[in-house]
């Protein structure tokens, strides 16, 4: 899909609304997009080791089944991995702060949810703060309490670009508070969900090629055009 796109891999810095910084390079541009993601959230006192305590990116990377699994975090990320480490045959814990599982979600479904894993003999604690634990009893922990935005490094302050807890301020056309800037996905959004960042993608492309007064139907051939409020 990069076929006829310049690929640079390296750091970036935003030095002015028309410059980046790089590498050992400038480059200039009209637009802008920021999608620098995000990044899983750590405790003050309970911080990713990358080897005991560990993170959504590094459970994925697990050649072993732990016999025992602490997950940190009753929320949809924490859910869906005691769903599948139970499969697995793996013992599981979930430990949350607040008064459910899936904090947000309707109560009936986290209670459901709940009963469920009673069933399964996963261990559900609520109203529970983790860091009163002993992470010795657990062969492994996962840590899955939220996700920051990943904007630091970028200039973003230098610029005035307006952010709110690291998160990029846009409109709705992902428009930050410099008019050719764009921001799509985790960094301005607070659903971190890729096929949501993939579309807010699309939206911020069309409205880019729109103020160029270049009219296309479709931005990339995997998605449909975007129809965006009042530009039928």
């Amino acid at each position: 899909m990069l076929k006829g796109i310049d690929f640079i891999n390296a750091q970036a810095t935003i030095l002015s609304n028309n410059t980046l910084q790089v590498g050992q390079r400038q480059i200039d541009a009209k637009f802008m997009l920021i999608a620098t993601g995000s990044k899983p959230l750590a405790l003050n006192d309970i911080k990713f080791d990358g080897k005991k305590i560990i993170s959504s990116n590094e459970i994925l990377d697990l050649k072993e089944i732990p016999q025992s699994l602490l997950i940190i975090g009753g929320g949809v990320i924490g859910c869906e991995f005691a769903s599948l480490f139970s499969a697995l045959g793996c013992q599981v814990s979930i430990v949350e702060l607040t008064a459910q599982l899936l904090p947000g979600i309707d109560k009936e479904v986290a209670k459901k949810l709940e009963t469920i894993y009673k069933k399964k003999s996963v261990k559900v604690a609520t109203n529970t703060d983790a860091r009163n634990l002993d992470l010795k009893h657990y062969d492994l922990v996962l840590l899955c309490i939220g996700r920051t935005p990943v904007t630091e490094g970028l200039g973003l302050n230098e610029l005035g670009i307006k952010s709110e807890k690291s998160m990029i301020v846009v409109d709705e056309y992902l428009r930050s508070s410099i008019p050719n800037i764009y921001a799509a996905g985790d960094c301005a959004s607070k659903i971190c969900l890729a096929h949501f960042a993939a579309y807010q993608g699309c939206i911020a492309a069309e409205k880019i090629l729109r103020t160029r007064s270049i009219l296309r139907r479709r931005i990339f051939p995997l998605y449909p055009a975007v129809s965006l409020p009042n530009h039928r």
